[in-house]
């Protein structure tokens, strides 16, 4: 079992945590009896609970001297009621010895959840809200905040709502002082209700350690752990709605200010592409949807020695190539199809360089341009094959596929 930190019981005008550390005096009048009958949450009958309207400043606590406090594995939990509609943020616990906050959010009709935490690399992040349920009036619920390793969680009602990743490189900075309060420091965004217990355990119950570790392998906690991997070096900025799913069910793609992060569990991964690729790979979708696959690198540099600047993402059906020197003027170019495995099989743009065009379709084939070859697809053949140098020369001015045919062969020392 976690250690406790806080584990206040509001049913009295003075709380402290149950060995009587960390007192707190109430004033009487903010206590609110809950008899005759108690009220009874996960199991636990609260005779009382602490009426947080208009409770100035919050009701804090310092923790400042308390050692055992691990910014790596930590839990809250709030057992709350509310009866208002929610406009706006409520903060219902927060911390600035270990940044934390556990909050609710409205828009005036439905509620969320949301658990946030400060990271001292890439600063608050919060866990995703497109995912929480309403979190409905006029009855009693109970939170939770678990923070493991490099995920925030919230929990409701001992259901998993959402999470969010931040990566092996971003961690919670520990100050050396500070205080746990109830209800928020700032009034402007502190919680209006009632509240029987809150806690906050250095280690994390079992029973929630097990739930986060199952959504370790969804698309929620590989999009957002890549976002904030990312986030260093390439701020893709904030999501501009949830998450969309494609027809297959095994594609996730989140859209950002900067980009996209696609996840698929057949990569098992998650990855991102932005600019003029990003661009691109829209018009493909809305115009031959499913034709790349899905994403399997993120948008990396060719490693073309003669266009050091270009850059490609790949999918498992393709790939889209752009270059400021080649291809600047018609922006990303896919390759796809036959054409796409021949041509990465003969060394891609590092041999016949990058695509000039689109693939372009003629009769009885396919015909792509590269800054150093051309390629070709003849409708019903196993293969694709190129010609370059003079030999490309020489058969485009006489006349090309349409005097010649399609190449059945690249080509050889003789």
């Amino acid at each position: 079992m976690a250690p406790s930190i806080i584990d206040y019981t509001f049913d009295q005008a003075q709380v402290s945590n149950p060995d009587g550390s960390l007192p707190i005096d109430i004033d009487s009048a903010a206590i609110t009896s809950l008899e005759p009958e108690p009220v009874i949450v996960d199991g636990v009958a609260y005779n009382g609970a602490l009426d947080t309207t208009g409770l100035v400043g919050g009701l804090s606590v310092d923790i400042g001297s308390i050692s055992t406090i691990d910014p790596v594995r930590f839990h809250a939990r709030v057992v709350f009621y509310f009866e208002d509609a929610l406009n706006g943020k409520q903060n219902l616990i927060e911390c600035d010895r270990l940044p934390f906050v556990l909050a609710l959010d409205g828009d005036g009709g439905t509620s969320t959840i949301t658990a946030s935490v400060k990271s001292r690399t890439i600063g608050w992040r919060s866990s995703e809200t497109y995912s929480s349920p309403d979190v409905v009036r006029f009855e009693w619920h109970y939170a939770d905040l678990v923070y493991d390793t490099d995920t925030v969680a919230v929990f409701l009602d001992g259901k998993f709502v959402s999470l969010h990743g931040f990566g092996s490189e971003n961690s919670i900075e520990l100050l050396s002082n500070g205080s746990f309060t109830v209800a928020g420091t700032d009034d402007t965004v502190a919680f209006e209700g009632l509240l029987a217990a809150v806690k906050f355990d250095a280690g994390i119950p079992s029973d929630l350690e097990s739930m986060l570790d199952i959504q370790r392998v969804s698309a929620q906690w590989f999009i957002t752990t890549k976002l904030e991997s990312l986030r260093p070096s390439f701020d893709m900025g904030n999501p501009l709605s949830a998450p969309a799913v494609g027809s297959t069910g095994f594609v996730w793609t989140q859209e950002y200010d900067r980009g996209l992060i696609i996840f698929s569990s057949s990569a098992g991964s998650a990855f991102e592409i932005h600019g003029s690729v990003f661009q691109r790979y829209i018009r493909i979708e809305e115009a031959t949807p499913g034709i790349l696959g899905y994403l399997v690198s993120d948008t990396i540099p060719t490693n073309d020695p003669l266009d050091p600047t270009s850059v490609v993402a790949t999918f498992s059906q393709g790939a889209i190539y752009y270059s400021p020197q080649s291809s600047g003027r018609l922006g990303a170019v896919e390759v796809v199809g036959r054409i796409y495995v021949n041509y990465m099989i003969s060394g891609g743009p590092q041999v016949t360089g990058i695509p000039l065009i689109v693939p372009v379709a003629t009769s009885g084939g396919i015909l792509q341009i590269m800054s150093r070859a051309s390629w070709f697809w003849k409708v019903g053949a196993s293969a694709a094959f190129f010609v370059q140098g003079a030999i490309r020369d020489a058969y485009q001015i006489s006349g090309g596929w349409i005097t010649w045919g399609f190449p059945l062969s690249n080509e050889v020392d003789v």
